[in-house]
């Protein structure tokens, strides 16, 4: 396991690189924070450089269609949809007040 604390910019981002073009599979990346070098916001948007589908800024989120989900825990639609989860955005529909997303979820028969 390496320390990502160690190794400065351009190593972090060749190591993510690197990993992600030879797997191309659905890839989990937990972080420890939100902001930052190596949050979850900065991973997100170097996942999301591979997408070529225009990018849809809400508030200070960017979201493409065809970016991986991953649900959490949640009563409000169980059992529809559960923890860990796997979907991906096919539509997004922003408005002034709210944003939509169509998902489809990646259900085993």
């Amino acid at each position: 396991m390496i320390s990502l604390n160690l190794l400065p910019e351009t190593a972090i981002q060749l190591f993510l690189m690197d990993r992600y073009l030879r797997l191309k599979v659905m890839m989990i990346v937990l972080c420890l924070n939100y902001d930052g070098l190596y949050g979850i916001n900065n991973i997100n948007l170097f996942l999301q450089s591979d997408n070529p589908n225009p990018q849809i800024t809400w508030h200070a989120a960017t979201y493409k269609i065809g970016d991986p989900v991953l649900f959490n825990d949640s009563e409000r639609f169980r059992p529809i949809i559960y923890n860990n989860l796997k979907g991906k955005i096919v539509d997004i529909v922003a408005r002034r007040e709210q944003i939509q997303f169509d998902v489809k979820l990646d259900r085993k028969a």
